[in-house]
């Protein structure tokens, strides 16, 4: 109960800025080319920037380019661009983390220095939250901009490969 009484307590503190929060949000948005698991990643992002959740916002964000990247660099394109061994865990599942995947999209003209740079700043910030301290030393809409930035690059390119424009091919 006394969990559900603070709960209750930060929400209705944190109403007025919600209300700031919410425009801000809706200036970021468009329309991303997100898979659905990235997507669901993105409701939890809104939800938690909403409610001033900042450290649980930041980390959502990186899970959210981490389904993205999944969805859009395959462990082939890891395998011949990073030049390295097919990783597995115990369960024999491949593994290439975030880290290798930004590279090789950058590697392969998905994205570009700029974006490159806004997803290694998002991973880079949750890795900070998970890692060190659950505080966030950036402001957390500049982390939600940049994974909504790199997003849309990587939505647009498979945009355009899957029209058969000259990008993403």
């Amino acid at each position: 109960e006394a969990l559900e009484e603070s709960l209750a307590q930060r929400v209705i503190r944190v109403l007025p800025r919600a209300q700031k929060r919410l425009l801000d949000l809706l200036r970021i948005s468009k329309e991303i080319g997100a898979s659905t698991r990235a997507r669901d990643f993105l409701i939890r992002v809104s939800r938690s920037y909403l409610l001033s959740f900042d450290p649980e916002c930041v980390v959502m964000c990186r899970s959210a380019l981490e389904a993205q990247f999944d969805a859009e660099i395959s462990n082939d394109d890891c395998i011949r661009v990073l030049k390295k061994s097919l990783n597995t865990s115990d369960n024999s599942q491949p593994l290439f983390n975030l880290y290798d995947k930004i590279t090789v999209a950058r590697e392969l003209g998905r994205i570009t220095p700029d974006i490159e740079s806004f997803a290694h700043e998002v991973r880079k910030a949750a890795n900070a939250v998970v890692h060190q301290r659950p505080v966030v030393r950036c402001d957390a809409i500049t982390i939600v901009k940049y994974t909504v930035a790199v997003m849309t690059t990587l939505g647009n390119y498979r945009k355009n490969a899957d029209n058969g424009s000259g990008k993403g091919k």
